[in-house]
């Protein structure tokens, strides 16, 4: 796979888990959910003036939002920065309702907030937003050479984050029966690339542990309950 356009490509729906969260209350999503609320994601992003090139922030919280909203962006050829300062330099800022009010953002920056509905009718609410769009994968003209991801100073391609993802899995010997389970924060490109990608290039499962979540490899930073772990400090994007 060179792009997210591949990892998200229409015939990779099915029936089988992509995405579970543990939280107040788990959260289940096939590939078929999965693909297709990131192209919903995606054509949301496109109507607020996300871009080729174009930062989204993202709250780098432990659901569902975030994963779609990152794949939603890859599709649009834009840049996602997880967790960003208060005063954010950014199209559009992705985070809980509860918190999205502490960012400011630039002149024609938007708000999507997630959770409860917001109080500030400016602010659009993802769930809202997301799901009454119409489902179908938005225009779509990137390459493996658009950056996707910045993180600290440094910035990514999707093929850098991809490929990385391709090596996770064979050095780990991922397959699409493994529950790769997040131990470690979205802000790390480790994270996102053995935490997400893999799993989801490979056919397996992401897993956001919350309270009690558990899964057959963990991307961690030390021990971690489950029996394989991928070391963040050993997951290279270069």
């Amino acid at each position: 796979m060179d792009t997210f356009a591949d990892l998200l490509a229409r015939e990779r729906r099915s029936g089988a888990p992509a995405l579970r969260t543990h939280g107040s209350r788990i959260r289940r999503y096939t590939y078929t959910q999965l693909c297709t609320l990131s192209w919903q994601s995606g054509s949301v992003l496109r109507h607020v003036g996300v871009a080729k090139g174009r930062k989204v922030a993202l709250a780098a919280s432990q659901s569902p939002e975030p994963v779609l909203t990152f794949l939603g962006a890859g599709l649009l050829g834009a840049v996602v920065e997880f967790e960003p300062d208060t005063e954010v330099d950014a199209r559009a800022l992705v985070a809980p309702s509860t918190t999205i009010a502490d960012y400011e953002l630039p002149p024609g920056g938007q708000r999507i907030a997630y959770g409860e509905r917001p109080d500030d009718p400016s602010t659009m609410f993802f769930e809202k937003e997301v799901w009454s769009e119409n489902p179908v994968i938005p225009p779509i003209d990137i390459s493996s050479d658009d950056a996707v991801l910045a993180a600290d100073v440094e910035v990514y391609t999707q093929g850098q984050l991809l490929a990385a993802a391709e090596r996770v899995i064979e050095e780990y010997d991922i397959t699409d029966e493994d529950e790769v389970i997040i131990r470690t924060p979205l802000t790390e490109p480790g994270t996102v690339v053995a935490g997400i990608l893999a799993p989801l290039v490979v056919g397996g499962t992401i897993v956001f542990p919350g309270e009690d979540g558990e899964g057959t490899v963990a991307v961690a930073d030390g021990d971690a309950p489950e029996s394989r772990v991928i070391e963040l400090a050993d997951v290279q994007v270069d």
